[in-house]
């Protein structure tokens, strides 16, 4: 090994366990963080199995669940072998509510921690316990694409009331007037934002109205599906880039929408994603399947290769934005499909992201409602172009997509408003079919 070769193998290290750390020290993390994604895919794929490996072996001697499942092969020796990590069973949404307490260190009154909860939008609510550093952690992730699009996470607002940030991050609190609102983003100098789909939507309508005035270099969405319409409107009113971002409450933040619009950009710092078919194995050349993640960072809660409910599909290529991270294509929930009499499914948020190319500025908001096996309804609340004739042409492009599929009869509503979650969430496709017919 010549110089540069055991100097850059130095670097590594450091890089690798830096960012293993049990403990958060906020300048070194994120220098090597930053570190991390200039190296190559293969290098960051060694990175990850040594995480990998060093979270199993972790998980199984400290997580009851865990120790159950995660055979001697699985940890025995020196040498990694992901053939065997990708037989590990999967960890559903049910499992993590039916075993939740086994899934927790053992003894965990012995460490500080907080608990939260998902808001249930995919299901059931899920709870989640985890240490501050697993927060830092969460956050870093924020700051290093906050700082990758040209903005400053101290001025960084963040919508939405995650108390298990509270100390990390800069929350923007509900105001109760729109005059604190306007005081509180002068006074904190707030010049990029984050929020629920929901709450950008709100602060919009407020800029329109001239009730406040903000001009932020960019805006980042998530929580909810952003349609074309939604980005559009909300690039008008706030005059600048808008973001969509990948995360889930589990696992917190996975990955950014590429600035040139070019799916998700996967961070493989905090996590490993997979791909994988019905079967738990990892597909391959760009096909379909479920996202799969395992969390690094939460030592009180480990989650491995659990479902997060998402469908989507690796990107393959280089991307020219300069993000060297895998890039993923977002189908939609698993939960997000019509199904048919023949058992076939179609992705609901494919129809909607169809409408939306097709039918821009006639649709400001769309709900898809599967009422049975032979029936869907369309629920749309109109956008300032919308004329009558709009309904026969969505319902006869609906139609156009299912084409080849079991007979189904589309409704398509004008509607006027659509209800949301008690958090605030769009609910963009509900079905009232059960699972088991499907």
């Amino acid at each position: 090994m010549n110089l540069n070769a055991a100097l850059h193998q130095i670097q590594k290290d450091i890089i690798f366990k830096t960012l293993s750390a049990d403990f958060f020290f906020h300048p070194l993390y994120m220098r090597a963080f930053s570190m991390l994604h200039e190296l190559t895919r293969g290098e960051q794929r060694e990175y990850q199995y040594r995480r990998l490996e060093h979270l199993l072996r972790y998980a199984h001697q400290a997580i009851p669940y865990w120790s159950e499942l995660i055979g001697k092969d699985l940890i025995r020796g020196n040498t990694f072998d992901i053939k065997n990590f990708e037989r590990l069973p999967i960890l559903t949404s049910e499992a993590l509510i039916t075993h939740n307490a086994d899934l927790i260190v053992r003894n965990i009154k012995r460490y500080e921690f907080r608990t939260w909860t998902s808001s249930g939008s995919t299901g059931i609510p899920k709870k989640i316990t985890g240490n501050k550093v697993y927060c830092q952690k969460m956050a870093a992730s924020e700051e290093y694409f906050v700082n990758f699009l040209g903005g400053d996470f101290r001025t960084y607002g963040y919508m939405t009331p995650n108390f298990h940030l509270k100390d990390i991050v800069t929350l923007i609190p509900k105001p109760l007037s729109v005059e604190a609102l306007q005081k509180w983003l002068r006074d904190k100098n707030i010049s990029t934002a984050q929020g629920p789909l929901n709450r950008l939507l709100l602060l919009a309508e407020d800029i329109e109205a001239g009730k406040i005035q903000f001009k932020p270099k960019f805006v980042v969405s998530g929580s909810e599906f952003l349609t074309l319409e939604n980005k559009k409107y909300l690039e008008r009113v706030f005059q600048c880039p808008v973001y969509n971002k990948y995360g889930c409450t589990e696992a917190g933040v996975l990955g950014l929408e590429c600035p040139l619009r070019g799916g998700f950009h996967i961070t493989p710092v905090n996590c490993y994603v997979e791909i994988v078919d019905d079967n738990a194995h990892p597909v391959s050349g760009g096909a379909q399947g479920k996202v799969v993640v395992t969390c690094f960072n939460n030592r009180l809660m480990p989650l491995i290769r659990y479902d997060i409910g998402d469908t989507g599909r690796w990107i393959d290529g280089e991307c020219a934005c300069g993000l060297n991270t895998p890039r993923l294509f977002f189908e939609g929930r698993k939960l997000d499909y019509v199904k048919f009499t023949d058992g076939r499914k179609f992705s609901a948020l494919g129809i909607m992201r169809g409408i939306d190319n097709k039918f821009a500025n006639i649709i400001a908001k769309q709900q898809i409602i599967q009422e049975s096996l032979s029936k869907i309804v369309l629920k749309f609340i109109p956008g300032r172009e919308y004329k009558p004739i709009h309904e026969k042409l969505i319902r006869d492009f609906i139609y156009a997509k299912f084409r080849g599929f079991p007979e189904i009869f589309v409704e398509v509503v004008v509607v006027s408003s659509l209800d949301n979650l008690k958090n605030g969430k769009h609910v963009v496709f509900e079905s009232h079919v059960k699972e088991s017919v499907a």
